[in-house]
């Protein structure tokens, strides 16, 4: 009997260690988070933490369209863009994608609505644009380089950028409405 307690003893302590130093820990990336005030919802992942203040040109970088073509984000330039980061998974983003395209649909001639999906792959991203029937532009960000590079800390996370690629307000963190997007483009005018 004591043969068969100190056995398992043996691999309980084994079974610990295997799995605190062996096994690869994934991250918690994502957590939901909800947040009082102004900055409604939001999901929050992990993130380096580039601060970007108005005025501050935002990185170009290679993302992939829908179809999976190269695009540079400088292509974007001369229109201000409403850049907005998200996530099929995401529940506050789903929340506002139908004021995304109700507001692209009014002003698209003065604003240019670029949705940016963070993490997913085209197909993914093309499936879900294409169910609920969106028609702003959508660019992905696979593996969350332009994401992480703008310290994307929650999902959605949009930019406001001038014309010229300059960023025009402080980013929003979280859910946004209509009316909120509205306030934003006369800002810009």
């Amino acid at each position: 009997m004591k043969k068969f307690a100190g056995i398992a003893v043996l691999l309980v302590l084994i079974s610990i260690v295997i799995y605190e130093y062996v096994i690869p820990k994934q991250p918690d990336e994502f957590q939901s988070s909800s947040s009082e005030g102004d900055s409604g919802s939001a999901m929050v992942a992990g993130g380096s933490d580039l601060l970007l203040s108005p005025g501050d040109e935002l990185p170009d970088m290679e993302l992939k369209t829908l179809d999976g073509e190269t695009i540079l984000l400088s292509e974007f330039e001369g229109k201000p863009l409403l850049l907005n980061f998200w996530a099929s998974w995401c529940g506050p983003c789903k929340e506002e994608m139908p004021d995304l395209e109700k507001f692209h649909n009014d002003y698209h001639q003065d604003m240019q609505v670029i949705a940016i999906n963070a993490g997913e792959t085209p197909d993914k991203a093309k499936a879900y644009i294409e169910e609920y029937g969106y028609t702003f532009t959508v660019i992905v960000d696979e593996k969350m380089e332009l994401y992480s590079a703008l310290g994307g800390q929650v999902f959605p996370t949009t930019y406001f950028v001038k014309g010229n690629g300059e960023l025009a307000v402080e980013k929003r963190l979280g859910a946004m409405d209509y009316a909120y997007m509205e306030e934003k483009l006369k800002e810009l005018q």
